[in-house]
């Protein structure tokens, strides 16, 4: 892996009446730094197969959109669209056939085309205008992961979580080996059991998905939730409750952390069963205060977040949130 980082961004949507279009042109910017490439895009007036959109002002304009292709291939589409809200966004993905076509009054589509939040010109709110939030965006130069996190100061919520992660380990013959998400809720703690670690989830953002059916193309697999479980001790859990206290290891003096593992409870409805293991998330082994930046492999390289004590690739400075 290798991450880039954005983060310590104080959200300035009641000074600069920005919104999310910062977050997500700051999230373009990073990608387009580090081997993600720009396939389309519209600054609201003109359609270019470059990045035309060169300042947040033109992010936010209606019918400013654009796709961007990570290192392994897969697209993301972050539109605007219709909307002059600027917390309202519609978001999609296509892992194999791309995005094509768009206008100054459409979105582009793509015939592999999943929608995670919003439909073709049809955005939903993404984000919350709070004086009290972070921003924080992650890219991997070396695979298609990366995150966007919105984290309230005053109660330590994540309240938008935004990603792609190329999974690390997962079943031979997956055609995506890759879990997506797109999350938003003005309230609750993403990293929850009602969330984030959901083996059975039904409610459309609130949990990771993922194409099921290892024998379909990715054009015709079924979009399923996948809950994060932690393993432990031979035990299996939604939330990494059994792991607290582990701390660091006696021989590296490292904290330690386990492996996520999605997958979808036999007792939920559509396709079921495992998926593989997160590429970047983890579980940490310890008991930390959301925010409280660990120590894995080097020095800060992982920060906690959520009560669920979930470990996220950090850029090694202390954690401001």
């Amino acid at each position: 892996m290798a991450y880039a980082f954005d983060v310590n961004n104080r959200w300035d949507k009641l000074l600069n009446n920005y919104g999310g279009g910062k977050a997500l042109f700051d999230l373009k910017e990073l990608a387009l730094a580090n081997s993600w490439t720009m396939v389309r895009c519209c600054d609201g007036s003109t359609v270019s197969a470059t990045d035309i959109i060169t300042t947040v002002v033109e992010m936010d304009n209606t019918w400013s959109w654009f796709v961007i292709q990570g290192p392994n291939g897969r697209e993301w589409l972050f539109s605007h669209s219709s909307q002059t809200n600027n917390n309202y966004f519609h978001v999609a993905y296509s892992p194999s056939a791309g995005f094509t076509g768009g206008s100054t009054s459409a979105d582009p589509t793509a015939t592999d085309q999943y929608d995670l939040a919003g439909t073709n010109s049809s955005p939903v709110q993404l984000f919350s205008d709070s004086s009290d939030s972070y921003y924080h965006v992650m890219v991997d130069s070396a695979s298609d992961s990366f995150y966007l996190a919105q984290v309230s100061q005053s109660n330590l919520y994540c309240t938008t979580w935004i990603m792609g992660d190329d999974l690390s380990e997962f079943v031979t013959g997956d055609s995506d080996p890759y879990v997506f998400e797109t999350y938003y809720h003005h309230n609750t703690d993403h990293w929850s059991t009602t969330h984030f670690y959901n083996v059975s989830a039904t409610s459309a953002m609130y949990a990771p998905r993922a194409l099921m059916s290892v024998a379909a193309l990715p054009s015709t697999k079924s979009m399923e939730h996948v809950g994060g479980m932690i393993l432990y001790g031979g035990y299996r859990t939604a939330i990494p409750a059994g792991i607290y206290g582990v701390r660091t290891n006696p021989e590296s003096g490292k904290e330690v952390t386990l492996p996520i593992v999605y997958g979808r409870a036999a007792s939920a409805s559509g396709e079921t069963g495992y998926k593989g293991i997160s590429g970047f998330l983890k579980g940490y082994g310890g008991r930390a205060v959301a925010g409280t930046p660990i120590s894995v492999n080097s020095t800060n390289d992982y920060a906690v977040f959520g009560s669920s004590q979930t470990a996220i690739p950090w850029d090694g400075g202390g954690v401001v949130i």
